[in-house]
């Protein structure tokens, strides 16, 4: 009679139990590693995405962030001089991410009033540096110089 005998498949299956024990807790803090890796991207590109808008619609944008929110109001028109806020236009809301309060408003040409956004995830506090190029625009043609946002990491 071929076959295992109760003795070997336990030992077996102790064996793999010991090692997922010691391999599962890493790969699950790997993951996460991950999503938070994503999270900080999706927060620069939202950044990127909303300095193009405010330059492409020619108003001012306020970024406010607050716990896991980003609430984007739009503000007036740039040949309106006042700066107020008529409505929220997104918000978002973040898994990993903790922000202070705090505001960023971008001018109708695409500059943020400051230049960067402080955000913790976790233990670790990171810096997004808001890069504020904006977009140049000729007489006789537009050209691009780009935005951009990047991040560094503090503990």
């Amino acid at each position: 009679m071929a076959g295992f005998t109760l003795v070997e498949l336990l030992v077996v299956l102790a064996i793999l139990g010991i090692a997922l024990s010691l391999v599962g807790p890493f790969t699950i803090n790997q993951l996460d590693k991950v999503k938070r890796a994503q999270e900080r991207e999706e927060i620069r590109l939202l950044l990127n995405e909303w300095q193009f808008r405010a330059f492409n619609q020619r108003r001012t944008i306020q970024l406010g962030f607050s716990g896991s929110q980003l609430l984007v109001s739009r503000g007036s028109a740039i040949n309106r001089p006042q700066v107020e806020l008529e409505s929220q236009i997104a918000s978002y809301e973040f898994a990993f991410s903790q922000f202070p309060s705090q505001s960023i408003i971008v001018n109708a040409h695409g500059y943020a009033n400051y230049d960067q956004l402080q955000l913790l995830q976790g233990e670790r506090e990171f810096t997004l540096n808001i890069v504020n190029t904006g977009l140049i625009t000729g007489s006789k043609a537009n050209a691009t110089a780009g935005f951009g946002a990047s991040v560094n990491a503090t503990d």
